[in-house]
């Protein structure tokens, strides 16, 4: 049975969707090895919400035929580079790029579940999706990461406290 244009290009979308939450996932993984305890439990805790929300964006691709297909922000995801975590006079600098590469993933995740939620009305199959849950959580996101990420700006920009 051949599917639909339609179909093929919210496959499409959706699988880039699915990469990038898979890669930011990856990303959090090695953040939660290296971080210390405190910073650790809180990327713990927005690990197990892109989980989450990737069930709820796997069950949806599922549904169009969709597979996750790596785009440009899931291969920026990829590229962080675990030595230079390692490396103690980097540590603010990568976490601070860490912390921005989540941040444009989490925002391109918001426009996700708004981009869907205003297409549900025409496309049954993208219906029953906690989309206003999905989004508030999605900016919630967004807003702790950045908090943390200017919080850092000075000592991984300057090498220094502002």
């Amino acid at each position: 049975m051949a599917r639909d244009d339609t179909a093929d290009r919210l496959a499409d979308y959706l699988g880039e969707h699915l990469a990038d939450t898979g890669s930011a996932i990856e990303l959090l993984d090695r953040l939660i090895k290296s971080e210390p305890p405190e910073s650790a439990s809180w990327f713990e805790i927005l690990r197990l919400e892109l989980r989450e929300d990737r069930d709820v964006l796997s069950r949806l691709a599922t549904q169009f035929g969709a597979r996750p297909v790596m785009g440009r922000l899931a291969e920026w995801l990829a590229e962080s580079d675990p030595a230079a975590i390692a490396r103690t006079d980097l540590a603010p600098l990568a976490l601070f790029l860490n912390l921005e590469r989540l941040a444009l993933g989490v925002l391109r995740k918001a426009s996700l579940w708004g981009t869907l939620q205003r297409l549900a009305g025409c496309e049954p199959r993208l219906g029953h999706i906690p989309y206003e849950r999905l989004l508030a959580r999605a900016n919630a996101q967004h807003n702790e990461i950045e908090r943390r990420r200017v919080a850092l700006a000075a000592p991984a920009l300057m090498g220094r406290a502002a």
